[in-house]
């Protein structure tokens, strides 16, 4: 998957456009897109500038453990999208396999409440540690495990 073409669809510039030709129907499509936006943000701080050059604060590094980002990772996209699966199964007239199509897969889901419910526990001890003065969220990856099992 490549996931810079991904991060560029899930936007706030294409939510903005959504938005701005005023279509009522793509009005969860934006909101879909502004919180995925948001969280690629929060999981992929870098440095310590890109934030104030690129005007997006979730960029900014981590430095407390009281970070606003940890409870809104937690409580507004987890119960997003736990919300979004309620609704889909709530929903009359479809089946089993039309449900399933309307909402992520349940491994995404599960990846999803893995990755978010790993990052807001370690995260926050880590920046309890005296000598940690702030932390890059983009560090917290396992590239280096695919990597070594795509070569066995």
């Amino acid at each position: 998957m490549r996931v810079n073409l991904a991060a560029q669809v899930l936007s706030k510039s294409v939510a903005d456009c959504f938005e701005y030709y005023d279509e009522t129907d793509t009005i969860e499509t934006q909101r879909f897109v502004r919180k995925f936006d948001r969280f690629f943000d929060m999981l992929n701080t870098r440095n310590l500038d890109e934030a104030y050059y690129k005007l997006k604060p979730d960029l900014r590094a981590y430095r407390k453990k009281d970070d606003t980002r940890f409870e809104w990772l937690k409580v507004e996209l987890l119960g997003y999208i736990e919300e979004w699966k309620s609704c889909v199964s709530k929903k009359e007239g479809f089946n089993a396999t039309q449900k399933k199509m309307m909402t992520l897969s349940e491994e995404t889901i599960e990846g999803l409440q893995i990755t978010v419910g790993s990052f807001v526990e370690v995260a926050p001890f880590l920046l309890e540690q005296p000598e940690v003065k702030f932390l890059y969220s983009v560090r917290f990856n396992q590239d280096t495990v695919e990597a070594y099992f795509g070569l066995q």
